[in-house]
């Protein structure tokens, strides 16, 4: 097959619609507080809250995180699901050449970088 100059990567949005973007020498991890659930009913998240020991409240559909690091970016993402939108951009703007692409429950969107 023919080369490719960016890896395409496809994230599911809100209403089931994809966006694709195209990564570069760089990682992308995507969390979610229900992409695995504990307990007969599904709703349990699989993350916990450090704070609180209990299962991490489902703020965001997903939290995609985008860096050259795969570990730096699996690391952000999963801590991004415990976060606000306030706190997830003060997060991200501690660190180099982070990105995020994240869907909240009610559909809005966060994108920096």
């Amino acid at each position: 097959p023919e080369a490719l100059d960016a890896w395409p990567v496809q994230f599911a949005q809100t209403g089931g619609s994809m966006k694709t973007i195209k990564l570069t020498d760089r990682a992308v991890a995507t969390s979610s507080a229900l992409g695995t659930t504990l307990g007969g009913a599904g709703s349990v998240s699989h993350i916990l809250d450090p704070r609180s020991g209990h299962p991490a409240p489902a703020i965001w559909r997903r939290v995609s995180i985008m860096h050259s690091s795969a570990a730096l970016a699996d690391g952000l993402s999963t801590a991004g699901v415990l976060m606000t939108a306030e706190a997830l951009t003060a997060l991200l703007h501690r660190f180099k050449d982070v990105s995020v692409d994240a869907v909240a429950r009610d559909g809005s969107t966060l994108m920096v970088g």
